[in-house]
C-alpha cells in the first residue's frame, strides 16, 4: 500500500508535550490556509509517495525509543486506510497513538475512535463556524463541497469527541492571527461550539513562519497581554472552560 508521507521525524519532544514521539506528516490537506505553518505538505505530490512498509519499519526500528505516533500533516484523515493501517500497527508495538486534524473528516476519525486507536487528539480550530470566516482562513470550498456541508462536518467532529471515551486528551487550537482571526466575538463563537468538551483550549500566537501568502510575512505577532485579554475574556463568559495560551 502507497500514500502521500511528506516526510517523518523519528524523535520529537515538540509534537505531543509530555512524550517522546515518531511524528508522520502526511502529505495533502482539504484547506488551504495561506498562512499554513506546513504550506509544503498542502498538495498530494508525486515526490510524497512512499509504501508504507517503509513506513512501518521505521516505527519498528524506534519503537524502543520513543513513546508514541504521532500522526500530522497536511491532513491525515483524508489518507484513512494509509492511516488505520500504521496506527493498528503501532499499536500493536505497545505505542500511544496522537492525531492532529482540522476536523472536516468525521467519518474517518470516527474510524480511528471506533477501534481505540488514538489517546490524543489535537483539533485544530481555525475560525469560528461562519461562513464569511471560515472561508475567508480556510479556503476550503471547492465545486464538489461548500463551505456550509465543511462546517457541517466540522460540528459532527465537536460531536463525536463530546461522547468519546474521557481517557483520550482533546486538545483545541486556535491560532491568533491580527487582522484576520482576532476578535473577542470570533473566539467566543468557538468557546460556544467546544464548551460542553472536556478538552484544554490553546490560544496560539501566530507567527510569520513559512507562510504561502507574502502579506502574511507582514504580519506581527500578537502580545502575550493581548492573548491573556481574549483568554479572560472568554473564561468570564465560559469558566468551566480550560484555556491557556501556548507559545508554538
Amino acid at each position: 500500500m502507497q500514500s502521500y508521507i511528506a516526510s517523518t521525524n523519528p524523535v520529537s519532544a515538540n509534537s505531543w508535550p509530555g512524550k517522546i514521539s515518531y511524528t508522520i506528516y502526511f502529505g495533502g490537506c482539504d484547506y488551504k490556509c495561506q498562512w499554513c505553518y506546513n504550506a509544503d505538505m498542502l498538495e498530494f505530490k508525486e515526490e510524497y509517495q512512499r509504501d508504507l512498509s517503509e513506513i512501518r519499519q521505521e516505527i519498528k526500528l524506534n519503537a524502543l525509543s520513543v513513546d508514541a505516533i504521532y500522526f500530522s500533516g497536511g491532513e491525515p484523515l483524508l489518507q484513512r486506510q494509509a492511516l488505520l493501517y500504521l496506527a493498528r500497527y503501532a499499536k500493536e508495538r505497545d505505542l500511544m497513538i496522537g492525531l492532529e486534524t482540522n476536523g472536516a473528516s468525521p467519518d474517518a476519525l470516527n474510524s480511528i475512535l471506533r477501534e481505540k486507536l488514538v489517546d490524543y487528539i489535537v483539533l485544530d480550530m481555525k475560525t469560528p463556524l461562519k461562513l464569511d470566516i471560515f472561508e475567508a482562513v480556510t479556503r476550503s470550498q471547492t465545486f464538489f463541497k461548500t463551505t456550509q456541508q465543511i462546517i457541517s462536518e466540522v460540528k459532527k467532529t465537536i460531536q463525536l469527541l463530546k461522547n468519546t471515551d474521557p481517557t483520550v486528551q482533546v486538545i483545541v487550537r486556535t491560532t491568533i492571527i491580527p487582522g484576520l482571526m482576532f476578535k473577542k466575538e470570533d473566539l467566543l463563537e468557538i468557546a460556544f461550539e467546544i464548551n460542553e468538551l472536556q478538552c484544554q483550549w490553546q490560544l496560539i500566537p501566530y507567527k510569520p513562519f513559512n507562510v504561502r501568502d507574502q502579506k502574511y510575512k507582514d504580519i506581527n505577532p500578537p502580545s502575550i497581554q493581548f492573548l491573556e485579554n481574549l483568554r479572560l475574556f472568554c473564561q468570564k463568559e465560559y469558566p468551566q472552560l480550560n484555556i491557556v495560551i501556548k507559545e508554538n
